[in-house]
Order: C-alpha cells, then sequence, then structure tokens
C-alpha cells in the first residue's frame, strides 16, 4: 500500500439521526486470520434474526454495487468498478428482501437492504462493514484507521472489543453485546 494512503470519507452505515449500537468493535474482516477490520452495528429495534423492514443498511459511500448475494453487498468505491482495484466497501449481513442489484450506482446515504443474519453466523440482526484497498483487508486501526461519520475506531486486546471515538464531541462508545444508548449507542 502507498505511504501516503487515506480512507476516503465514509459515513455510518444508517440514518442521520437514527440510534443504532456497536455490537461488535474491530474483529475479522473475512474469516479467521484476515485483519481486524470489520465493525459490527445493530439497529435499535432488532431483536433475534427476523429482518425488520423500517431498518435499513446504507452505503456508507459513492460507487457501484459488484456483487450482491447470500447476505454480501460489495460497494467498489473505485471508478473501474472492480472490488479488487482501489477502495471498496462489504456489508455482510444483508438479507434478501430488498437488497440492492449488482450494477446499481449509489450515493452515500442510499439504500443497501435490512440488516439481517444472512450470510454466515449471526446470533442477531446486524450489518457487519469492513473495507479493502487493491483487494486487501484494512486493518481497522493503525495506519488507515476505519473512521465513519468522524467516529474513528480503536481496538482492544480482545477481537471483538474496542471503542467509537467521536473527534469532535470526544464521546467514547465501548462495542459490546448490549443496547446501552451512554454505553454502545451511535448517532450522528
Amino acid at each position: 500500500m502507498p505511504a501516503n494512503l487515506r480512507q476516503p470519507e465514509l459515513r455510518l452505515p444508517f440514518a442521520k439521526g437514527e440510534l443504532w449500537y456497536v455490537t461488535g468493535g474491530p474483529h475479522s474482516s473475512w474469516g479467521r486470520g484476515s485483519p481486524w477490520g470489520a465493525l459490527d452495528f445493530a439497529s435499535a429495534n432488532v431483536m433475534g434474526c427476523d429482518p425488520l423492514r423500517n431498518d435499513w443498511v446504507m452505503s456508507m459511500a459513492e460507487g457501484r454495487i459488484v456483487r450482491s448475494v447470500h447476505g454480501e453487498v460489495a460497494q467498489s468505491l473505485d471508478p473501474r468498478q472492480d472490488e479488487r482495484v482501489g477502495w471498496s466497501v462489504l456489508y455482510m449481513h444483508t438479507g434478501t428482501l430488498d437488497r440492492v442489484s449488482v450494477g446499481t450506482w449509489l450515493k452515500a446515504g442510499e439504500l443497501i437492504g435490512h440488516p439481517s443474519c444472512e450470510g454466515g453466523f449471526a446470533p442477531a440482526a446486524h450489518t457487519h462493514v469492513a473495507r479493502k484497498y487493491n483487494g486487501e483487508w484494512i486493518n481497522a486501526t493503525g495506519a488507515i484507521p476505519f473512521t465513519l461519520s468522524g467516529w474513528r475506531t480503536s481496538e482492544s486486546t480482545n477481537e471483538y472489543d474496542g471503542f467509537l471515538v467521536n473527534g469532535t464531541s470526544n464521546q467514547r462508545r465501548e462495542a459490546c453485546d448490549c443496547k446501552s444508548p451512554g454505553k454502545n449507542g451511535v448517532q450522528w
């Protein structure tokens, strides 16, 4: 990776003003052995694995949908529209119902689909988001921290633990398998 590489501007994967919970701090982006580059978010309404039609995962940036199958949605942010080139974003556990189609061009904030348990192990409906550069998963912390709408990621010694820290307000939210607005609730 280039020494001066910077993450493009990314927004939280839900609507402005909504309260969602960070339920998973930095953890494996894609299976065992991949960098701890993923974060998990669940809506305030989620109960179990039933997708709720009123809850929407939204595009974190502008780009073309290049994969949409089995709970996976991949969005290329690069003009070449190939998730192996430039920046791309993965939205995992996206339910079949209303899921965006391959080839769709989205602006930041447009609808991806509903959080669910589809596409791998999930104890409850949520969205798992991760990013890649030139096909390589990027760790959530380090030289290129995963930053969403001003919330910057920090990790702990344990997978799924960690924090989001808001750079403007200095608010800190700890990832946990809970719904506590002051502890892990995130808005923007």
